[in-house]
Order: structure tokens, then sequence, then C-alpha cells
């Protein structure tokens, strides 16, 4: 109560009502806000220009069609006719969102000291909000951008361009670029092709209607050293009369699915609902919590069997304003539900809400939340819930072509470092997309943006495509963009773009973490360690994180094996942070306490990994992590000995670290206790070959590996074989069919290898008790 006290009126009585500031005007009428004092510690005032916007929330009751907005700013601290921005009012019983973007008026700059509101007509204004917003600026563009594809080592990019600024001829020219590139300039990008404007135009294809020409400019290399331009971004300018013009927004190759595919694509029943019809009635005007009404069209579609969710976007928008800025649906916590797609129309928004009173639970502002001992309690592990959430479901989609926006109000993140934590303890921070415990996902198309800290959270998931996401103007700490944990297995990363602070692609093994108190939890007995994952044509800057993220925090289940992170690839992607891939190796839930991140054995296990053929900036490391099996070409190599060598690494005996081939039966190859000794045995010869290995990097010279072995009457055979090659290096049969025996092998190298050492038994016709059991394996130089 009393807001009233800090706003003054020249032509209007003001007072306050259920969260309102109401103003009676009759005749002329100036509202003006209070002087917003320079510092972090109080009110916060907007930063400009990368704060551009003043967003104002009202009800008109008057007679008033236009509303101005003038302000004043530290560096320029009077009113005038310049500073200043107007909207055309609406006359209705509701709220209705109105943006005064200041991006074109000279005085958008320096912090806000102050804004009034200026009117004329007779009845009543009633303000329920306003923020300070970050929205795309005012910009003088040429033309735009239709198409960009690929095909035969050759984009081709297809456009249209003002007839008033084709008259003047030029160039046009396209140039590669990233996320990282903020400004709207080509300075700093990379020019892939520049084409006379009079070459690239169509001849006699004018569109007199729109009185704009189409070009084409083809021929531009697809490839950019290592790596395709799949993880780029581009820019298209019109240069001319010694002016250089944007033409159109940034661009992307749009063919990326050419160059890939979904392993795990399914078909949901047809059946469609419109969000915005009755009976759910969403409005998607800024301003509306559309909660309700989302949520309802959800289950709607989940009780009938399953189909599409679809938010309209600005296709049919007459509102020009909400052409400009999307159609937004604001929004706090949304249930997806199983066999249910959520499809974003091109320039639909889910908006999450700033406002407390909307949120059906009581979530808690800030990043973290306090709890005694347990690091890193972010708030949307302990606290909030996500902004869409799934839970022990399956067959549900996330698509189409608009964004999720979370709330950045305050956030100065990407002016300096010191404006990271600005405006963050008046934030509820939550994650945009938590999943837990569900099966058969695809996310695509769409964006995430101003997300205040984690962006994908995919905890114990399995068969996931998510493609095309776009994951970018972060506006907090903590930034990580897809989290996979807690289990989650055959997770496909087709062409994601991430321009971030933190870790890029989190691949976790963890047993217990007892941040998991909302939406999710840890599962203990079951499998926590992420497999098979395909990384591909994915742009990730992490900053200070690490582009793909090895999180070994599975050291407290008494079984490694579920904990291991295994069959990890990664290709074709542009991997930018300070380590573009390495580890957080130490534990914090397990070990040393309290937790300092100092221990270098207190990791679970890393197995089958292969980075090939990215681009990296920055330096990749592991260390102190000894996996076995990983090949790259960024500096990361596998052991250099046995890892889990005799299958004891932890207090229950299992398979960690040793890769191995099954035939027809599942135990073909397991661990089990022969004559007193814990081994990994082979057997069930009949139903095809088993072997059982590890894969070593080992220095040119002599070498000897050494096995502990007992056998059937058949025998087996140790082996060495080149990885790369696949070349057997040195083979020795063996047969110790009483008790176990240390048996030899010795090899030469000529050069650094990567190698498979191990036994194997080939299929045959032996009888079924007929097994291979290796104790122990060791491995060391040794003098020619």
């Amino acid at each position: 109560r009393g807001q009233e006290h800090f706003y003054t009126s020249s032509g209007g009585a003001l007072s306050e009502e259920s969260y309102t500031l109401r103003c009676k005007i009759s005749g002329a009428c100036e509202l003006e806000s209070p002087v917003f004092p320079d510092t972090s510690k109080s009110v916060y005032n907007m930063r400009m220009p990368r704060r551009n916007t003043i967003f104002i929330v009202l009800k008109n009751l008057s007679t008033a069609a236009k509303l101005r907005l003038y302000y004043r700013t530290t560096l320029h601290p009077e009113y005038c006719e310049e500073n200043c921005a107007e909207a055309e009012l609406i006359r209705s019983p509701e709220f209705k969102a109105y943006y005064f973007n200041l991006s074109a008026t000279p005085g958008c700059e320096g912090r806000l000291l102050q804004f009034k509101l200026s009117l004329s007509g007779s009845g009543e204004l009633i303000l329920r909000e306003y923020s300070f917003e970050e929205e795309k600026p005012f910009l003088e563009n040429a033309g735009e951008i239709l198409s960009c594809t690929a095909q035969d080592e050759e984009i081709t990019v297809k456009g249209r361009i003002s007839k008033r600024y084709a008259e003047a001829g030029g160039v046009i020219s396209v140039y590669a670029t990233t996320m990282r590139e903020e400004s709207s300039r080509p300075d700093g990008k990379e020019c892939v092709a520049s084409v006379p404007l009079r070459h690239a135009a169509s001849e006699g294809q004018e569109c007199a209607a729109e009185e704009q020409i189409p070009f084409t400019i083809e021929h531009i290399p697809l490839r950019s050293g290592p790596i395709t331009r799949l993880p780029y971004q581009f820019a298209a300018y019109l240069t001319a009369n010694g002016r250089t013009i944007p033409l159109g927004e940034r661009f992307y190759i749009e063919n990326y699915m050419d160059f890939d595919s979904n392993p795990y694509q399914f078909v949901l029943p047809s059946y469609q609902v419109c969000a915005t019809d009755a009976p759910f009635g969403a409005k998607g005007d800024a301003c509306t919590d559309d909660t309700d009404a989302i949520q309802n069209a959800i289950d709607t579609v989940w009780k009938q069997g399953g189909g599409t969710v679809i938010l309209p976007g600005t296709a049919e928008e007459e509102n020009e304003q909400t052409k400009f800025y999307g159609r937004r649906y604001r929004i706090t916590n949304l249930l997806l539900r199983s066999r249910v797609e959520l499809h974003f129309e091109k320039g639909a928004v889910l908006w999450q809400s700033p406002i407390y009173r909307d949120y059906k639970y009581a979530p808690v502002y800030g990043h973290d939340m306090a709890i005694p001992n347990v690091n890193w309690t972010h708030c949307l592990h302990v606290a909030n819930l996500p902004t869409i959430q799934c839970a022990n479901s399956e067959y549900v989609k996330i698509t189409g072509f608009g964004k999720i926006r979370s709330v950045d109000t305050g956030a100065e993140e990407g002016v300096q470092m010191l404006g990271y934590s600005t405006g963050c303890p008046d934030r509820i921070h939550q994650i945009p997309i938590g999943f837990y415990e569900t099966k058969r996902i695809e996310l695509r198309d769409f964006e995430l943006v101003r997300t205040n800290n984690y962006h994908i959270g995919l905890y114990g998931c399995a068969y996931v495509y998510a493609a095309n996401l776009k994951l970018h103007e972060v506006r907090c700490v903590s930034g990580d963009g897809f989290g996979l944990s807690k289990g989650s297995h055959h997770v496909a990363l087709n062409r994601n773009f991430l321009q971030s602070n933190d870790d890029g692609v989190v691949l976790s093994g963890c047993y217990f973490d007892p941040r998991g108190l909302v939406w999710w939890k840890s599962r203990l007995g079951k499998h926590g360690g992420t497999r098979h994952v395909r990384i591909a044509h994915s742009y990730l800057n992490s900053g200070g994180g690490k582009a793909l993220a090895f999180i070994t925090w599975g050291t407290s289940d008494p079984n490694y094996e579920c904990q291991e992170i295994s069959d990890i690839t990664a290709y074709d992607n542009y991997l930018i942070s300070t380590n573009p891939v390495r580890a957080w190796p130490d534990n914090p839930y397990n070990g040393k306490a309290p937790f300092d991140n100092s221990e270098t054995d207190d990791y679970s296990p890393v197995k089958s990994v292969r980075i090939f053929n990215n681009k990296y900036e920055g330096n990749c490391t592991i260390a102190p992590i000894r996996a076995t099996d990983f090949l790259s070409d960024c500096g990361i190599y596998s052991a250099d000995d046995f890892q889990n060598k005799d299958f004891c690494i932890s207090r229950q005996p299992n398979l960690s670290n040793w890769s191995y081939k099954k035939n027809k039966k599942k135990d073909s190859v397991s661990v089990r206790r022969i004559g007193g000794k814990i081994c990994g045995v082979m057997q069930y010869f009949k139903e095809g070959d088993t072997s059982l290995y590890q894969g070593l990097h080992l220095l040119a010279g002599a070498h000897k590996c050494t096995f502990e072995v007992m056998t059937g009457a058949t025998g087996a055979y140790l082996f060495v074989q080149n990885i790369r090659t696949g070349e057997i290096l040195a083979e020795r049969h063996i047969v110790s069919p009483e008790a176990f025996q240390s048996f030899e092998l010795k090899f030469m190298l000529s050069e650094d290898s990567d190698l498979y050492l191990g036994v194997r038994h080939p299929a045959d016709m032996t009888s079924e008790e007929d097994f291979t059991a290796l104790q122990r394996a060791s491995m060391e130089s040794v003098e020619r």
C-alpha cells in the first residue's frame, strides 16, 4: 500500500487499489515515476541501450487515444521531445500490454533516471505493472532472407531486397558468424560471398506490390576447416554509396535434417486443438496468465489419447506491436503429458511470469536457496518448478518456431561480468524445460532465451532427439545447456546452438544428489550413468564452463558400472570455452568433507568415447580421470594401464571400464565368482563370439600385458588390436582348464597407438559348461 506516494501527477488524481495505481484524469495529464537511484542495492534503473524498452500493463477507461512516454538518463538528464516514444491506447475494461521501445531515440544510453507518461482525455487510467525490458531494437533494414540451403558442399542463399535500396546498386555480401558476435555490423565476421547486386538479382521477377526484388547467391562453401558450417549463423548486408545495411535478420542453414536423422522418430495421433480457441481461451496478450488455459488444452489432448496443442503465432496477426514483439503467452508452470505435442507457430512466445501471485505454489526468489552442507543449491533444483515440466511419461514433443523466454528483470549479463548478479535476488529462477523419467522425447526448432539458470534438464530420460534449438541471450550464471543425468540414455543432439557461461552438454554419472527436492530425485538402485549420446553439427560456447562436460559423481554407488558414462560420440561441432572438453571429477556428495574439489580419485568411470572432427577453441583435458576406450583429436587419450583390473573397483564387483562383446545370451559376458575369485566370465560359446577387453593408449616401444585366466577345454585367445585400423598386432591361444594361470602377451609398437587388449573366444560347438574366466589384467612397458 502507499505506492502512489512515489509517483507525481499533474492534471490527475492518484490512488492505489489491489496492486494497481489508478489515475483519474480530466484533460491533459502527466504521470511521473520516482527518480531511480544509481545503485544496484536499491530500485533498478535500466542500463541503456541493452535494456531499451519500458513495458507497461494498463487498463484504459478514459477517452485518451495516445500515450506518450518521455525519459531522461544519466547522460541526458533533461526531458526533450526527441527522447519520447508513443503508443496508441486501446479503450477496454481489460488490461493491455504496451511496449515503449526507445532504441531509435537519440538518448537511449546511460542509466535511466526517470520517465513520465503524458496523455489527454477524461476518465481513468489503471496501471498494473511496468518493467524494463531488452527487446529487439529498431534498425534500418534493406530486405529479408527467404531461404538458406546446403547441397553438394555448397550453400545457396535466397532473399528479397527493397526496390528503393536496390536502385543504388551495390554489393550483397554474406558473412559467416556465431552467436558470440553480437554486433549488427559486419565487423569481426567472415565474408563467405560477395556478389554485385546486378548479378544476384533475378531479372524480371520484381514484386511490384511489395516493391521488393528477389536475389540469389550461390556457391558458398559448406565447409570451414574441419567442420561444416551447420554450426554457424549467417548475416547478409548490402553495401552501396559508402553505406552498409543489413539484409534481414541472421539466418541458418535450414535443411539441417538432410545431414542427419532422428533415430527415435515417432508419430502422434492427428488430433489437434488450438490453445486460443474455446473452451481454452489462452489470450497471448503478454499480460494475462495463460497457464490454466494452455494446461487445459494439454490435458484435453492427453485424455483424447494424444495429439497436438497449437500455440498460434503472428502469421495472421493484425496488431503491429504483436507482430514485432511476438504473441506472448504469460505462464508459470506447464505439465506436459504422454502423447502430447506442444507446437509453437512462428512468433509464439511462452513468457515466464515475473508476478509472484500468478504461481500456484510458493516460488523462491533468487538464484540459490541455502541448504547446510550441500553445494550448488540452485532454486531450479530445490524450490521452483520448471516452466515446462514432464515426468513419468512417454512420447512427448515440443516443436515449432517460437520461443520460451524466462524472467530476466534487471539482468545485465553481456554488459560486464559484474552485471551477472544485478537483479538476481529479485527474479524467480526456474529451468525452462525439466523432464524426469520420460521416454521418447522430441525437442525441435524453437529458442530458449533469457534463461536465468540451466536451460534443459533431462534426468532419467531415454530416446531423446533435440535438434535446431537455439539457447542464447543468457541472463544469469549457471547457464548449462543440455543436462543429461540420472541415467539418461540414447540421446541425439543434432545442430543445436548454445551461447552461455557454463557447461554446454553435461554428461553425468550421479548416484546420490541431495538437491532433488521438487521435480526430480536421485534414482538409487537404478542406472545413473549417461550413455549412448551423439552430439553433432552444434555450436556450443560455454564461456568459463565446458562445452562437453563429464560429471563423474557416481562414486557413492556400490556398483560403479551403474554410474559409468559411456558410448559418447561428438563430431562436426564448434566447441568454445576455456576447456571445450573437460570434467568435474571430484564427487561433492562423497569423500572429503567439506568438499573442496581436491580429490583426484573420487570419480566414476568413463569409457567408449569418440570426439573427432570438431573445431576447438581452448584446451581439452579430463584429468585426473583415467578413461578407457577414449579416442579424440583434441589431445585426450585413454589410460595407459588397465582400470578396474580385477573387477573390484567398487563394493560390488562389476565390468566398469571393460568393453565386451556378448552373443545372443544376455549373460554371455558377466562378473562371477570362480574358484573363490571374482572374475570376468565369458560363456555360452554355441551362441556366438564373445570378448572382454579394454581400450588403452600406449606409447611407441615394447609392451607386455599379463592376464590371470582360467579356461575350459577349448581355451581362449589373448589379443592386441589397433582400434583405428582393426589390425591384430598380437595374439596368443591359451589353455588352462584346471586353475588360474598367468599368461603374457608381448608386442612392439612403432608409434603411439590406441589399442584393444583382452581375451576373446570364438563361437564353437563346445559344451554348455565351457567358459573363460579373467581374474586380473595388468600392463607394463618392457625392454626389447
